[in-house]
């Protein structure tokens, strides 16, 4: 089976004006706590974290 992880994100800077197309890997998303896109101005489009869900068992 196959699992396609990659998605496309559209963002316009905010500061410059800029309409960026990102290519985002979900799978580099689990290796990596952060991701960040930067604009061509320098500036942080977009930050994505990973951000771990506790489970706890009920009793």
């Amino acid at each position: 089976m196959f699992i396609n992880g990659c998605k496309t994100i559209l963002i316009r800077c905010r500061f410059c004006g800029r309409l960026r197309k990102y290519e985002l890997n979900v799978f580099k998303l689990m290796e990596n706590n952060k991701i960040e896109y930067k604009c061509k101005c320098g500036e942080t489009n977009i930050a994505i974290k990973k951000i771990m869900a506790e489970v706890s068992k009920l009793k």
